[in-house]
């Protein structure tokens, strides 16, 4: 080998050690994903610090990654820690509550509303609202209120699987 192929050899190693650091950062916030797989085996996710101990460009954008990564992981743990409590307050209301996209599918429904209607999550997520509500005064309700887009309350009674009924809807 001569020396300019040693030349860039050395060139190209010099080069690889300085970005790699970078790289690992860059790979860490591509693949987000390990954090949704670690919170869902209950850990607690980590973007891995990585100092590059440079000053100079490459250092400076090693550093600026570094701190995307650790202002995701932040703000992952903010969404969760809302989630959390935002599922807490649904899963202990009595009233029913369904959350419809604009054409009318099924984005949330809280298990109040899951026993009034006799239904589970996995069968009212991702569907339309007709497939789930078999009341016709309510599905003539919802599809007032998706009509006009405006809010609606009346006097619906709903039959519960096991007799319970109740009297009150109101949709927004």
């Amino acid at each position: 080998m001569g020396a300019g192929g040693v030349a860039g050899w050395v060139g190209g190693r010099w080069m690889a050690a300085r970005i790699a650091p970078i790289a690992t950062v860059a790979a860490q916030l591509r693949e987000a994903a390990f954090v949704r797989h670690a919170r869902a085996e209950g850990k607690q996710p980590h973007v891995a610090h990585v100092e590059s101990g440079r000053r100079d460009e490459l250092g400076l954008l090693a550093s600026a990654l570094q701190e995307v990564a650790a202002g995701m992981e932040r703000r992952i743990a903010a969404v969760a820690e809302d989630r959390t409590r935002f599922a807490a307050v649904l899963s202990g209301m009595e009233e029913g509550v369904l959350v419809l996209d604009r054409v009318g599918r099924v984005l949330l429904i809280n298990p109040a509303l899951e026993r009034m209607l006799g239904c589970r999550p996995d069968e009212a997520i991702g569907h339309r609202w007709i497939e789930i509500v078999r009341q016709h005064d309510l599905n003539e309700l919802i599809a007032a209120v998706l009509k006009s887009g405006e809010p609606k309350t009346a006097e619906i009674v709903v039959d519960e699987p096991g007799g319970r009924q109740h009297s009150s809807v109101t949709l927004d």
